[in-house]
């Protein structure tokens, strides 16, 4: 019984007895040779680079910069870096360095930086640029950008600048929507040699959608410039855009205009919107100078000669070529609309081509129409209808017996003619 009890006892206290406590290894320390990577081990990393470049002064970034230069890398992240550190340092040492590649590289992010805290300053490092390929490269990057910024500050930009071999036009950008009166304003106060105002056609279509009345208003007194032989084209988008909104007032602007091209281009511009009928087309036609109408008749007929669908879209661009004068492009158009009229209407073609009032007319016609003719009315035609071209294209479709039955039933003037061309052929 007492070793019993002693048993017990010696069991209660070594379970009231604290065990000691197991301590956890430290954690092992990593070493260089833990690295898969020597080379990167042993790189401070782009965050010690990042803290190592905070503590540069101005003095020490050239020789900082040009010790990272064969790392891409550590190149980009300094070129930030030093950028928004000391803008106008790392451009002077852009310079120093006479290369052409690096400027083009970093010239204009550091114009970019440069311009937060001197714009002026910026500005003129970008303009005393001499190389025209890094010039423009530089200065078209930078030019969007304060156009970005504010299009009062880009076309300011822009005025400064010299014409540029390579113009890459961009797309609807956001300054042009943001507000499309400030963008048109600012764009037409730009010096004629500007090619930024050739965005003008975009901003005026903007500007004509949300104030077609304030925009015709703009458009009436600020007329295109001539450049050369050249007048700018953006007026006739900008009646285009009118139009679209207000067909008969900007009609009514556009008639009033007196310098001619001005005129010419803004009637284009009305009449291409599509709001007039055909025939409200020829009527307005009709009432204008003969030159112009020549002008503006000749670019309707060539777009209805795209758009032909039936035999009523046939008619109705012959009635505008004989209501326009004729002009070097008339014969271009005859045959345009010749080869539609065999394709849509070959049973009606040949008496079209027939009808038409000038010689040169019908032989370009008839030529293109032949095969759609009975054989018989050949020979009927009057020998300035006949072209080499008309048998040509007739003898392209016979073949043997066919050509000589032909040939057999002509008279003989035609005849000589027409084997006089298969002569040729053969």
């Amino acid at each position: 019984m007492k070793i019993l009890l002693t048993f017990l006892a010696c069991l209660l206290v070594g379970l009231l007895v604290p065990l000691p406590e197991k301590k956890n290894p430290a954690p092992e320390q990593p070493t260089a040779t833990k690295s898969s990577h020597p080379r990167r081990a042993a790189s401070p990393g782009p965050l010690g680079l990042a803290d190592r470049a905070a503590r540069l002064s101005k003095e020490e970034w050239p020789a900082f910069f040009a010790a990272h230069l064969d790392f891409p890398a550590d190149r980009d992240l300094l070129a930030q870096l030093w950028a928004e550190a000391d803008p106008a340092g790392f451009w002077q040492w852009l310079r120093e360095q006479k290369n052409a590649s690096l400027v083009k590289e970093f010239g204009f992010n550091v114009l970019i930086q440069w311009t937060e805290i001197d714009l002026e300053g910026a500005i003129a490092a970008s303009l005393d640029l001499s190389n025209k390929e890094v010039a423009d490269h530089v200065r078209l990057r930078l030019a969007f950008e304060l156009f970005q910024r504010d299009v009062e500050i880009g076309a300011a930009y822009a005025a400064r600048c010299p014409d540029f071999n390579r113009f890459g036009r961009r797309g609807n950008v956001e300054w042009m929507s943001r507000d499309p009166a400030a963008a048109v304003k600012a764009l037409g106060g730009l010096p004629r040699h500007s090619e930024f105002r050739s965005y003008l056609d975009r901003t005026l279509s903007l500007w004509a959608e949300q104030d077609p009345q304030a925009c015709l208003e703009w458009l009436q007194e600020n007329p295109p410039f001539r450049n050369g032989e050249f007048w700018e084209e953006w007026s006739q988008e900008g009646y285009r855009a009118v139009a679209l909104q207000e067909p008969q007032a900007a009609l009514a602007a556009a008639k009033q205009l007196e310098n001619r091209h001005y005129r010419e281009q803004a009637l284009l511009g009305v009449l291409s919107a599509g709001k007039f009928s055909p025939e409200e087309q020829l009527e307005i036609l009709n009432t204008l100078p003969v030159s112009i109408k020549n002008k503006i008749g000749q670019e309707l007929i060539a777009t209805r000669i795209s758009q032909h669908k039936s035999l009523s879209d046939l008619q109705l661009t012959d009635t505008f070529l004989r209501q326009v004068p004729s002009n070097k492009s008339t014969l271009h158009r005859i045959n345009s609309l010749a080869q539609n009229w065999k394709r849509i209407s070959p049973e009606t073609a040949w008496d079209w081509a027939r009808s038409l009032p000038d010689a040169a007319q019908r032989r370009v016609a008839l030529a293109e129409v032949v095969t759609t003719a009975p054989r018989h009315e050949i020979g009927t035609l009057p020998s300035e209808d006949l072209s080499d071209k008309l048998f040509s294209s007739l003898f392209f479709h016979l073949r043997g017996k066919e050509q000589e039955d032909f040939l057999n039933n002509l008279p003989a003037d035609h005849a000589a003619w027409a084997r006089h061309v298969l002569a040729k052929r053969n």
